[in-house]
């Protein structure tokens, strides 16, 4: 496995300290992965997950087949190993109301004096390891002396191994900004850095672009077009790829967004039912 040792130099600018961190599941929670996967059935076949085109949802036969594999074949220890190859690091973040979060990331870290500090946020139900795929290309392609960015891919609060958010108050996207942002600025990237982010990490960044002056990138959310007529021959026409993604979206408003629904309106109910089974949580 290529190994991003080099990659792992914090920039000399940086405010604290940060400690180097491992990826190390215990046999004991695996074992207890494997009870619960051994032990919890995969639901009788029905007519609607016969299906197989997605519509309905996933199918039986790509949920029996899949838990299959994970029971089976899947070598966590092979994935943790590939994940160790990069630099990770954990570091104590003070919030405003002087709350402490501990936070982790994943970090490639140039030697060029101008290179371009990107933040790096995933979404739900993802984590780092969304980007370690494009991590593992661009070390490939690049190395410490002429990588053009610095790559920082933080656990947001509440994922994998960062602090999950306090228990006596609500903790908002808001909140992940402010302290990705007092992230950002500990590593010495106080004169500017950019963000990027899918589903929630997209939220997030959108958050930090216009609250946190560090970032220096324009987010623009563009609403759909209104009262103007969606056709290539009006006076502001629209072109074909993006009546395509018109179109998408509301496909995906109309048969794609229940989850997001029952995610905003009954957290604890979809919450508690996930994180009763593995195989709960495979199917949403």
């Amino acid at each position: 496995m290529t190994a991003t040792i080099d990659f792992g130099m914090i920039p000399g600018k940086a405010t604290r300290s940060f400690d180097s961190f491992k990826v190390a599941i215990t046999e004991e929670q695996l074992g207890s992965l494997r009870t619960l996967l051994n032990t919890c059935p995969v639901a009788g076949r029905t007519y609607e997950s016969t299906w197989e085109d997605g519509s309905l949802g996933i199918s039986h036969q790509w949920l029996a087949h899949t838990v299959d594999h994970w029971r089976s074949s899947f070598d966590w220890r092979k994935h943790e190993a590939h994940m160790n190859t990069f630099p990770h690091y954990q570091t104590t973040i003070t919030d405003d109301d002087d709350r402490q979060y501990r936070m982790h990331f994943v970090g490639m870290f140039s030697q060029r004096s101008d290179a371009t500090p990107i933040f790096l946020l995933h979404g739900w139900p993802g984590s780092f390891l969304e980007f370690l795929p494009m991590l593992d290309v661009l070390r490939k392609k690049y190395t410490p002396k002429d990588l053009p960015y610095h790559l920082i891919v933080p656990s947001l609060p509440g994922y994998t191994f960062s602090s999950p958010p306090p228990l006596d108050r609500d903790f908002r996207v808001e909140d992940m900004a402010r302290i990705i942002a007092k992230l950002a600025v500990s590593l010495g990237f106080g004169n500017g850095f950019v963000v990027q982010g899918g589903d929630v990490g997209s939220k997030v960044a959108r958050v930090i672009a216009a609250k946190h002056e560090e970032c220096k990138v324009n987010f623009c959310i563009m609403p759909e077009p209104s009262r103007i007529t969606l056709s290539r021959n009006g006076n502001y026409p629209i072109s074909t790829p993006e009546l395509i993604g018109l179109a998408r979206a509301h496909e995906f408003d109309r048969t794609g967004s229940a989850y997001a629904l029952e995610h905003a309106t009954r957290p604890n109910t979809i919450g508690f039912a996930l994180a009763s089974s593995p195989i709960a949580l495979l199917s949403w």
